[in-house]
């Protein structure tokens, strides 16, 4: 995916008529995800839909997927999913946890 940026507009040398202004564009591809990284899960070659923090690969082990040692979690669209079903419970029982 290609994202188009308007730069501010720069001011030329005025002319005695009238004074110039031009635009610029440039083309900005940010993130490894828009990139095309591959899903850190062992076994998939599927392009990674989202990114997720390296704190949630404990997460990941008891969802029974094993992700690939490193920094961040690229994660394709169907690994993601189980990883939500899986992260639920999770964040539901630590609120409990932490509010009482």
């Amino acid at each position: 995916m290609i994202i188009s940026v308007r730069l501010l507009s720069h001011r030329l040398p005025r002319r005695k008529d009238k004074s110039h202004d031009i635009e610029v564009y440039a083309v900005v591809i940010m993130g490894k995800v828009k990139k095309g990284e591959a899903c850190s899960v062992k076994g998939c070659s599927s392009t990674a839909v989202r990114s997720l923090s390296p704190s949630y690969a404990g997460t990941m082990a008891k969802a029974g997927m094993e992700v690939d040692e490193g920094g961040r979690l690229y994660l394709c669209e169907e690994h993601y999913k189980k990883f939500k079903k899986a992260n639920a419970g999770q964040e539901k029982l630590e609120r409990w946890r932490l509010s009482g």
